[in-house]
């Protein structure tokens, strides 16, 4: 009696997974921090609003396992130093910009603000493939997207 309660049991749990496996349209993954390339979506200044990055400009970075960071400001590649502390629900992250290549990306270009908000980064937090950066007293955000 008490195998087939654990049989029933174990059909029941596997039943219920296959209901919440089932693709619902909306796919959030759960995406690694390092060996990752974030691509910047937004800039959000808290309470007040976000400003989509315009179509063709990319502002990335990718942070691999050595504390070093591969970042893409619009037109100019840099190399960053970076460090994370804690975990939970409010992990630290300190970024050093090492150097970058000093191409003019145009007056529409963000390049200068992407970089700052790197380099004043306090927090950030993952969110499925989202990941957030916080910088100046976490009243500003820097919003990316994992990619493929």
């Amino acid at each position: 009696m008490n195998n087939v309660f654990v049989l029933y049991s174990l059909a029941v749990v596997t039943f219920m997974f296959s209901i919440g496996c089932k693709d619902s349209g909306v796919h959030v993954k759960n995406v690694e921090f390092l060996n990752t390339t974030w691509k910047l979506e937004s800039f959000e200044t808290v309470g007040v609003g976000a400003t989509r990055i315009q179509d063709g400009r990319v502002y990335s970075i990718t942070f691999l396992p050595d504390t070093i960071a591969r970042v893409r400001a619009d037109c100019n590649d840099c190399m960053t130093n970076y460090q994370t502390l804690g975990s939970g629900t409010d992990p630290q992250i300190a970024v050093k910009i090492l150097y970058c290549t000093e191409v003019y990306c145009g007056s529409e270009s963000l390049d200068w603000r992407f970089l700052n908000g790197l380099r004043d980064a306090t927090n950030y937090r993952i969110q499925g493939d989202l990941l957030h950066i916080y910088y100046n007293q976490k009243i500003e955000v820097l919003n990316f997207r994992a990619q493929q």
